[in-house]
């Protein structure tokens, strides 16, 4: 995986977890964090990419049940 492409993965990885409805925000962040600091990379950059998918995920689902 290109390194320019990392702060992309748990983005869009969070938002396709609005599948699996509140597992994103259990499982998906801490990942996120592991792989940041595996690579090297500060874990709470990961971690807040993620959180911010699994929202944008979450939140995109919820305005289309409403409508």
């Amino acid at each position: 995986m290109p390194q320019a492409w990392l702060p992309l993965l748990p983005v869009l990885i969070g938002i396709l977890s609005s599948i699996a409805t509140d597992a994103g925000y259990l499982v998906l962040i801490p990942l996120a964090g592991l792989l940041y600091a595996g690579l090297g990379h500060n874990p709470l950059i990961g971690m807040a990419a993620a959180f911010a998918g699994v929202s944008a995920g979450l939140s995109a689902a919820g305005i289309g049940t409403l409508v």
